[in-house]
């Protein structure tokens, strides 16, 4: 049993922002791979999705709580997580990545990412597969991301980000365009590591 986990905020709110890039990219492996649909358990926390992907049982979980909660919904299933058979991937936004760009990992830190961090809190291991999806553009200004510019910096072309207000921006038409061509990859990824394994999967898709 694998369990993926898109990571994101809950509410139309923040629906298209760039924190929420994890569980837009959950909804395109629901909807290209024949899940059934989204169901909301009793505690009301996340909601699930069951499915395969070759032989593979595999279920999708949407958390209904905040970002910097994602350990909570993680711990409703720690216990299977504890089992040789079953496995963890969590997908997520990174803003040290540029748009159009997926990286796969295992083991790694949380890399300043709140939601990773929470996760890594409440199972005591960093030993789960990440699959990181850019959000950063290629240039951001200070108009766009409402940042603060000193004189160094604008002359430099490097912006001083406020990272927590910029993640929970939504995307620009241009860079929507991009996530239309990258989402089906984050889909394409997660087939091929469980079919053919992590190592291929990274050579493929890094």
């Amino acid at each position: 049993m694998i369990y993926c986990i898109g990571l994101g905020n809950p509410g139309e709110t923040y629906q298209l922002t760039r924190h929420n890039v994890g569980i837009r990219a959950l909804e395109a492996i629901h909807d290209t791979n024949g899940f059934s649909s989204f169901m909301l358990p009793q505690h009301k926390q996340y909601r699930s999705s069951t499915g395969k992907i070759g032989s593979t049982a595999v279920v999708l979980v949407r958390p209904e709580v905040f970002m910097n909660n994602s350990g909570q919904v993680v711990g409703h299933f720690k216990s299977d997580l504890q089992k040789e058979s079953s496995g963890l991937v969590v997908i997520h936004d990174d803003v040290a990545l540029p748009i159009g760009v997926i990286r796969i990992s295992e083991g790694r830190g949380d890399g300043g990412h709140n939601g990773v961090k929470s996760i890594i809190s409440v199972l005591g291991t960093k030993k789960f597969i990440r699959i990181r999806i850019g959000v950063a553009p290629n240039f951001v200004t200070d108009a766009d991301a409402g940042a603060d510019i000193s004189e160094d910096a604008r002359e430099q072309k490097k912006p001083v980000i406020n990272l927590e207000s910029f993640v929970l921006k939504k995307f620009t038409p241009d860079e929507e365009k991009e996530l239309e061509k990258v989402l089906p990859k984050v889909s394409e990824a997660l087939v091929c590591m469980l079919d053919k394994g992590i190592e291929v999967a990274m050579n493929i898709h890094n």
